[in-house]
């Protein structure tokens, strides 16, 4: 719920991407209904807004990680076993990995496999098989907002669509 309030939030605040958005999901979905989860595939532009939503306001910004052998860290022995925490807010915002960080631009999603591009964005968590196990967590929050939008065009509530 907190990454849609967020994702709402910036909406908001952007006026222009939440054009872009009813655009697609009129588009795609058109006035009759309200977006279904198999709708998902033909909103790619609703994705990168998540994404850019979650990079921004990471669920957990702190993530538990478990070293899974010895291993060198700034200098720092890690024994395995050590209990780590990673700073998802950090990378998600660090200018060096991200251009203009601080901006809410979901087009530097558009054509990107976010999960397989060296964990630069870390939504749920650090582990590859938990990461492909919590993509439907993306899914659901797309599909959700997808909901939500689409009974508003961005200046007043109109057109319910109830399925």
């Amino acid at each position: 719920i907190c990454t849609l309030e967020w994702a709402m939030s910036l909406l908001v605040n952007n006026p222009s991407v939440l054009k872009k958005a009813h655009n697609e999901i009129d588009s795609h979905v058109g006035h009759d209904r309200c977006v279904e989860e198999s709708d998902m595939l033909n909103l790619p532009y609703l994705a990168c807004i998540i994404k850019e939503t979650l990079r921004m306001y990471p669920a957990g910004p702190l993530l538990p990680h478990e070293s899974s052998k010895d291993c060198m860290v700034s200098g720092y022995h890690v024994p395995r076993g050590t209990m780590l925490l990673v700073n998802a807010w950090g990378i998600q915002n660090d200018p060096h990995i991200w251009g203009d960080p601080e901006t809410f631009r979901p087009e530097r999603f558009e054509g990107v496999e976010v999960y397989g591009d060296g964990f630069k964005l870390l939504p749920f968590d650090l582990e590859g098989e938990v990461v492909r196990e919590k993509t439907w967590q993306c899914e659901w929050l797309d599909w959700h907002w997808g909901l939500l939008s689409s009974a508003s065009n961005g200046e007043e509530q109109v057109r319910p669509r109830l399925t």
